[in-house]
């Protein structure tokens, strides 16, 4: 995408670019440049400092807030030559700088690095996308396991029907001796330790 507001250097830059094989569209402004990317995001941009309506800093910092997940290699095309200008340009999320006029072989130069480093990007987004999707298959895989060992608890804690049951009994007399006298059946009373323990019908 080349991006200036004069007609004649959209056209000098374009012609060029064409030449070499790349397809090109054309924004004299700004907010025009940022329309068209809704529809199609550019690999490289070719942007001019100095513009009406929205300056080339401007332009690349609304570019790079409005689409994060998306990387576009960002060019200014300026006259300025300061460092501080270039600082500028790099924190509002300028990858690199052409002074113009644009000469052929450094525009070629520039293009190639900008291509190498793209190349690189899509590189690293592709194994972040495989790393994220195999973590979410382990998040999936890790949900059946505790699904499956809830299940599993709630089968061991139903009793067998079928399996033995056995009565406890208390047969030490020190147990019984600290509840004092009990009444028999007939009103006597008996020491609780010498009162056997209660037969227990299977």
């Amino acid at each position: 995408m080349v991006v200036d507001d004069s007609r004649l250097q959209r056209r000098i830059l374009s012609s060029m670019l064409t030449h070499w094989g790349y397809q090109v569209i054309e924004a004299d402004t700004g907010p025009a440049a940022l329309e068209l990317c809704q529809s199609a995001m550019p690999d490289m941009v070719f942007s001019d400092w100095m513009m009406p309506e929205m300056t080339g800093l401007e332009f690349c910092k609304t570019l790079r807030n409005r689409y994060p997940d998306t990387y576009t290699y960002f060019i200014l095309l300026t006259s300025k030559a300061e460092k501080n200008d270039i600082a500028q340009g790099l924190e509002s999320g300028a990858d690199d700088f052409l002074t113009k006029p644009v000469n052929a072989s450094e525009l070629r130069a520039r293009i190639t690095a900008g291509g190498r480093i793209l190349s690189m990007q899509r590189e690293l987004q592709n194994r972040n996308d495989v790393i994220s999707d195999t973590l979410d298959e382990l998040r999936k895989l890790y949900t059946a396991i505790d699904a499956d060992l809830v299940e599993a608890q709630k089968i061991a804690a139903i009793p067998d029907p079928g399996a033995p049951v056995y009565h406890r009994t208390l047969s030490h007399q020190s147990n019984f001796a600290q509840f004092g006298p009990c009444w028999g059946r007939f009103g006597r009373v008996f020491p609780c330790g010498s009162i056997a323990p209660w037969p227990v019908r299977n």
